[in-house]
């Protein structure tokens, strides 16, 4: 899951694409298993981490 966030963070890759690269075969389980441990889907944490680039 850090190596999920860290593609949130830094790509323009979508949830789908990074849920394959990590390793899932699932959309909705990554989705499931992301939101369990970060609290928000990965669409809601890659908004939140743009929306922290553009205030710094």
């Amino acid at each position: 899951m850090n190596h999920a966030r860290q593609l949130l963070q830094t790509t323009n890759l979508n949830g789908i694409e990074i849920g394959f690269q990590v390793g899932y075969q699932s959309t909705s389980s990554f989705y499931k298993a992301f939101q369990r441990c970060n609290g928000c889907t990965p669409k809601q944490f890659q908004v939140e981490c743009l929306k922290a680039k553009k205030y710094k």
